[in-house]
């Protein structure tokens, strides 16, 4: 088996299809993806590389990057990719743990990669212009895998610091995208997605959907050209976060849009409204998830909103019923899920597997999502991180009420102070009169995640003196 033998297929059927366009020049039929991934692999073994050796892949979506990815994967070499944002000394830990043997990078991919030494020390290195220059076109090579050889590992920052190693393996691969496929309602063929995260992109290919890659960069002038050729290709799907979903509204149109998944992170009832009005025919779907296990309950939007209000929540906190492929099990506090498309154990950090994975007596992995879930006759409701107290999400549901604004969070420090931090100070004061529970309201810059734009990155929009009081839970 081998998870490119699905996209090998509908190259076969579908060749003259688009699989990939961007929002510039650059675009690949199925074929044409094919046919350059082939001569790619055939670069890439004379380098050297053979089935079960790891390549460290550092470079910006493109149609150049998912043949080189289809490539490697064909040829049953494992993925690395890291975030460049990563900590130099998390970066250094990541490749001496995973010990790739080729490093494709773009050209500033090359620059950030000369600055680390264990990137520096590795032998072989190329760019992706190399590789396309050179490849002349060849047939695809699919080579025989076992299901649970690593396809594509990426490595996350945890609530320790110490970076996590996803391991997305061959057969994972595989039983995600049905999973995908079956709980977001695609389907084979089905036209053009406005492509967000790169799983998608993967997931497309296997079903022989085009790609409309979105820029990386999210600016006014990058919406007007994506825009520009969604009108031309007509995207009628999209999976995205909160973030976008506002940015898309704001900046950009595509009318074509009938099917609109959201998930990634909480997401304001009156965001989800607004986007209803902008798409009226529109189905919207509620997605809830992770990097580890994706996804593992979905609801229609439009009643998550509508019952997430009728509670008095703030934000959308149902999630609906579990995926029938996910087990999942509320207990202490956290939510554990288990399924064919729940990542395995992390790559090289024991502490990280015993926190966060476990072996039921039947064999079976778990996986601990580190969010608090409660389940009723009618589906999963979301009561805040595992780390913080129930008490503090509901305060802060109803501060964000009050304040009609999410943009601000609380923090409970070891002296018993509730701190409530957040950019505008005085619709903030005027509102914490009204909750005696407030201690103090701080002024601080709301910082996102850097992922889906769309999480509070708490650690890093707390102020120094706040950290300085500590804070008893993450």
């Amino acid at each position: 088996m081998n998870a490119t033998r699905l996209f090998a297929d509908f190259a076969k059927a579908s060749s003259q299809k688009m699989a990939i366009v961007t929002a510039g020049v650059e675009a690949l039929s199925f074929l044409e993806l094919a046919s350059l991934a082939g001569g790619m692999q055939h670069e890439l073994r004379t380098m050297g590389l053979k089935m079960g050796d790891k390549a460290l892949v550092m470079a910006t979506p493109s149609p150049s990057l998912y043949a080189c990815a289809l490539a490697l994967m064909g040829l049953g070499v494992s993925i690395v990719f890291v975030e460049p944002w990563m900590p130099l000394k998390n970066i250094s830990h990541v490749v001496s743990l995973s010990k790739p043997k080729l490093y494709v990078s773009n050209l500033f991919g090359f620059l950030w990669g000369s600055r680390i030494k264990e990137i520096r020390n590795i032998k072989a290195w190329t760019t992706l212009s190399a590789l396309t220059r050179k490849a002349a076109g060849r047939e695809f090579t699919i080579c025989d895998v076992e299901p649970d050889l690593p396809g594509i590992i990426t490595f996350t920052t945890g609530t320790t610091g110490s970076p996590k190693g996803v391991v997305r393996s061959q057969g994972y691969l595989i039983n995600q995208h049905e999973v995908l496929k079956e709980s977001l309602g695609l389907q084979d063929d089905h036209g053009c997605d406005l492509t967000i995260f790169a799983n998608f992109v993967f997931s497309n290919l296997a079903r022989g959907a085009t790609s409309l890659l979105m820029p990386t960069q999210w600016s006014k002038r990058n919406f007007q050209r994506i825009d520009a050729k969604a009108c031309v290709f007509k995207p009628s799907t999209t999976t995205c976060g909160p973030a976008f979903l506002l940015q898309a509204m704001t900046l950009g149109h595509f009318k074509s849009l009938s099917h609109i998944h959201v998930g990634g992170a909480l997401t304001d009832c009156r965001i989800f409204e607004t986007a209803f009005a902008k798409w009226p025919e529109a189905h919207f779907l509620h997605v809830y998830g992770s990097s580890e296990a994706e996804p593992v309950a979905c609801a229609d939007a439009k009643e998550s909103v509508a019952i997430s209000k009728s509670r008095g929540f703030f934000q959308t906190v149902f999630f609906g019923q579990p995926v029938t492929q996910a087990k999942i099990s509320c207990e202490n506090d956290t939510i554990w899920v288990s399924g064919r498309h729940v990542c395995p154990l992390y790559l090289g950090n024991h502490l990280e597997n015993q926190r966060y994975k476990r072996l039921d007596h039947h064999g079976v992995l778990w996986h601990d999502m580190g969010d608090r879930l409660t389940m009723d006759d009618r589906g999963l409701w979301y009561q805040g991180r595992s780390s913080q107290l129930k008490d503090d999400f509901m305060l802060e549901q109803k501060l964000y009420t009050d304040a009609q604004s999410s943009k601000s969070f609380i923090k409970r420090t070891k002296s018993g102070e509730v701190v409530w931090l957040g950019e505008n100070l005085g619709r903030m004061q005027s509102v914490a009169s009204n909750h005696s529970q407030i201690s103090r309201v701080v002024k601080t810059d709301i910082i996102r995640d850097r992922r889906h734009r769309a999480r509070i990155d708490r650690a890093r929009s707390t102020p120094h003196h706040i950290k300085e009081l500590g804070d008893y839970r993450a």
